[in-house]
């Protein structure tokens, strides 16, 4: 499952910083967090499943760095998938401080249109997915009494949107999910977040969109417009050094969520 290492600059001591996965590294997001936590960690696992030559390609472009980074493939909606990729990754850096949870799946359609597969696919990674990589990875983080878990959820989570049943029912309950690992690995130092990045227009799954749907989205923003993965990336990783923050949700769209 694990790839040959790429990164690490040979003859550079390798920093105390931290070991750091990313799940969903193939993805816009995901590759634009690579590049930015890349600087101060020890070790990086890049994570895809289709588009292993992204992580690969980002990896080589670490060579140059003191962060010694491998590429992990598996389907995240397959249980023993998540397992063998949670020991591949322990076996290769020996511990884990920081997982983002980047990897996402949607498949719009109205209601009458959704059937038991297509329900499956999308909640197999933006639900399963997590889950089980969290389930994997509990007893290292508990053992190590530290770790720090980001999951990126959506605004659709909170609000619903027409066509998108499934994937605001997924992100709504990955929420839920983040939630109840916040209380139950809080007293062990593990502080686990959620960050809804708002719309990307720069994102695969922001390029895609259709061009009503992101008029509406601007017409319901305070400031009439959207940020980008780069500025996305950079809020996720500042949240390492939020040391007492845990089981919160951040939106960084200008959309307002309804309070319930």
């Amino acid at each position: 499952m694990a790839a040959e290492t790429h990164g690490g600059a040979a003859g550079i001591p390798a920093p105390q910083g931290p070991v750091a996965l990313i799940v969903g590294a193939s993805g816009s997001l995901g590759d634009a967090l690579a590049a930015r936590i890349a600087p101060r960690c020890s070790g990086l696992g890049l994570h895809a499943f289709r588009n292993r030559g992204v992580c690969e390609a980002r990896a080589e472009a670490l060579r140059g760095l003191p962060c010694r980074a491998s590429v992990f493939t598996a389907d995240i909606s397959r249980w023993d998938e998540c397992k063998t990729l949670a020991e591949s990754f322990i076996a290769a850096f020996g511990r884990l401080d920081e997982l983002y949870l980047c990897a996402g799946a949607t498949e719009d359609s109205l209601l009458p249109g959704i059937d038991a597969a297509l329900w499956g696919r999308v909640m197999g990674v933006n639900v399963d997915g997590p889950f089980f990589l969290l389930r994997h990875f509990a007893r290292q983080l508990v053992r190590q009494r530290s770790g720090f878990v980001v999951a990126v959820g959506s605004y659709a989570g909170a609000c619903g949107r027409p066509g998108g049943a499934v994937y605001a029912a997924s992100k709504s309950a990955l929420v839920g999910l983040v939630k109840s690992a916040a209380r139950e690995l809080g007293p062990f130092g593990v502080r686990v977040l959620c960050v809804l990045p708002g719309f990307l227009p720069d994102s695969k799954m922001g390029r895609a969109a259709d061009p009503r749907f992101v008029e509406a989205a601007r017409d319901a923003s305070c400031l009439k417009g959207f940020g980008g993965t780069e500025e996305a990336a950079k809020f996720i990783a500042g949240l390492a050094d939020v040391k007492w923050a845990s089981g919160q949700v951040f939106n960084l769209d200008s959309r307002i969520i309804p309070a319930v």
